[in-house]
């Protein structure tokens, strides 16, 4: 349009940069103010420039139809020229103001921009002008799906499906917004349906085999991420995926070969060098994984499990305030992250700083997404009756609960019940004779306890 324009407009206009009455300078068009008119005369003349600004475009628009206005906005769309498809769609809408696929492609345009609430708009007035337009509906759910509005969206793709129930789009929309409600079997059913009805979508079996992850099915999520590599083997997000399943496993050197895989197909995926790092992690290859991990936060600053990851590798590498600030980082990035608080504990009792390390343990157990609704332990010596109180019915509903017999002799130490402290310790040790060797928060709390019984013992005061 802006080629077409430009010789339409010199047409009309005329050359503005003519050589004026005065002589042979040349008076430009943004040189008339206000010396060689006065501002009521430029007013006038500038309204003028406007209304034949307005003729033109008038008069380009008017010169093809709402169907080619709509044909070059998909050619647009598809070499991701997103501005002037959106602008493009405009000149369609300017011609039949209510045009449903006009509206629709506008739509559609907006979602590419990230503009998912303007989107969202033209989708309603769509629906207001036919409810029953089902394809409406469904880009309806993928925009409220955008803002995690997930119960709207999910109510949007049920309307689409309650009209036409064989859409692919609209079942695999429908199990991405049960997935964030973590409806994890509902989604894994809706996957399922997507792929019956479109069997040659790679993206519908990886996030099938995410669904799997989470319930914890990884044999049958790797046979869904394979399936996408058959599919599509240049997916590095298949690869990524697949990487996952193998680690769950715990077969670490296949699943550090798909992570690398992932991150040839795709060396900006920064998903892929977090996974790689924790799986060097796993296998002491620390300068490596640090490495991986910082090209991750390279890629995305954002990432708050990069941050635990490089925490914990600081940590190994006995760097250690270093690994407390990439803890502290992550906690600001994602203050639900319970393995940042964690690692913040183990941080923190490297320093030898363990009046902070209850509370970050208290805040790792509310956070994390299988408490079950458990309180968590008041890790706080500066309240050793409620710590005990709590440490003791965390232990009645887990024997087995290491950081709650730890916290039950912290608590008894603090009370100075020195024979029922050394009493618990030793059932500890008896319980978990491993745990003292452990390079992680409970072994090294542990070790400290003992020091503790051993001094006291030292102090008579027992």
């Amino acid at each position: 349009m802006e080629e077409e324009r430009e010789p339409l407009q010199q047409e009309i206009h005329g050359d503005l940069n003519a050589t004026s009455a005065h002589g042979d300078a040349h008076v430009h068009y943004h040189g008339l103010v206000p010396s060689v008119l006065p501002e009521r005369l430029w007013k006038a003349f500038r309204d003028i420039a406007a209304g034949i600004s307005e003729v033109v475009d008038e008069l380009l628009i008017n010169r093809r139809t709402k169907e080619q206005w709509l044909k070059e906005g998909q050619k647009l769309i598809q070499c991701k020229s997103y501005e002037k498809a959106l602008r493009v769609c405009e000149n369609a809408l300017r011609l039949v103001p209510n045009d449903i696929v006009a509206l629709v492609q506008k739509g559609a345009t907006l979602e590419h921009l990230g503009r998912h609430e303007e989107a969202l708009s033209a989708y309603d007035q769509v629906l207001q002008l036919d409810p029953q337009f089902t394809l409406a509906w469904e880009l309806k759910g993928n925009s409220l799906l955008a803002f995690n509005r997930n119960e709207e969206a999910l109510a949007a793709y049920d309307r689409a499906l309650e009209q036409i129930a064989s859409i692919d789009q609209s079942h695999f929309g429908r199990g991405l917004t049960l997935r964030k409600l973590k409806r994890y079997k509902e989604a894994l059913s809706a996957f399922e349906v997507a792929i019956k009805l479109a069997l040659n979508e790679a993206i519908y079996y990886i996030h099938k085999g995410y669904t799997l992850l989470e319930l914890e099915r990884c044999e049958e999520a790797l046979s869904a991420f394979e399936a996408a590599i058959r599919l599509k083997p240049d997916n590095a997000e298949a690869y990524y995926g697949k990487g996952l399943c193998l680690t769950g496993l715990e077969r670490h050197e296949e699943a550090l070969a798909a992570h690398e895989t992932a991150i040839q197909l795709n060396r900006y995926y920064s998903d892929a060098y977090r996974a790689k790092g924790y799986r060097l992690l796993h296998f002491h290859r620390h300068n490596e994984a640090l490495t991986a991990f910082k090209r991750a936060l390279k890629l995305d600053k954002g990432d708050a499990r990069a941050y635990v990851g490089k925490g914990m590798t600081h940590l190994k590498l006995k760097e250690r305030k270093e690994a407390l600030d990439a803890f502290d980082h992550a906690i600001r990035i994602d203050p639900m992250l319970a393995d940042a608080y964690t690692g913040k504990a183990d941080a923190l009792v490297s320093l030898r700083r363990i009046e902070e390390v209850g509370s970050n343990l208290a805040l790792a157990r509310s956070c994390s997404d299988h408490s079950d609704g458990d309180e968590g332990i008041l890790f706080d010596p500066a309240q050793p009756e409620e710590m005990l109180a709590s440490c003791e019915r965390a232990l009645q509903k887990n024997p087995d609960d290491a950081m709650a017999c730890i916290g039950k002799c912290y608590a008894l130490f603090t009370l100075m019940q020195f024979t029922e402290f050394s009493t618990t310790y030793e059932q500890f040790v008896q319980h978990y004779p491993h745990i003292a060797n452990e390079d992680n928060v409970v072994g090294e709390m542990f070790r400290i306890l003992g020091v503790i019984l051993v001094l006291s013992l030292l102090n008579g005061e027992q």
